[in-house]
């Protein structure tokens, strides 16, 4: 997370951190969650560039029975649907493939103790990783 943020950083993106608790463990395969984070960081970095804005923040709060992730970012006006960006191959970004949503709703798909759910306002994006212990 450290890298994706300072990349952000070299983008003249303004960053946001914020995980008041230390994070030992998480209740899924690490590899799935790091994947998963990767993903959300990657297109809300790229989201940033593109807007007015570039604005991007993360929390990571963990209580005794979840961990809770936010990511928000500042983007363009994204005209489609939430639905419609998590199909495969649907992408708002020029020379890319449209596999990052869908690939998020792969790994939540196998993990029933994760959650994902995603906010598009006009010009903010956020998205929430619940991972329930």
């Amino acid at each position: 997370m450290i890298a994706k943020l300072y990349q952000a950083n070299n983008n003249k993106i303004c960053c946001k951190f914020e995980c008041p608790s230390t994070i030992i463990e998480v209740p899924v395969p690490i590899f799935d969650c790091i994947r998963v984070l990767g993903i959300i960081l990657d297109n809300a970095i790229e989201a940033s560039i593109e807007s007015q804005d570039r604005e991007l923040s993360l929390a990571i709060y963990r209580d005794d029975k979840q961990i809770e992730i936010s990511i928000s970012n500042s983007c363009r006006e994204i005209l489609l649907s939430i639905d419609t960006l998590m199909k495969k191959g649907i992408t708002t970004k020029k020379g890319h493939q449209g596999l990052g949503l869908s690939s998020i709703e792969e790994i939540n798909k196998k993990n029933p103790n994760m959650f994902v759910n995603y906010q598009n306002d006009p010009y903010q994006f956020t998205t929430q990783v619940i991972l329930l212990f």
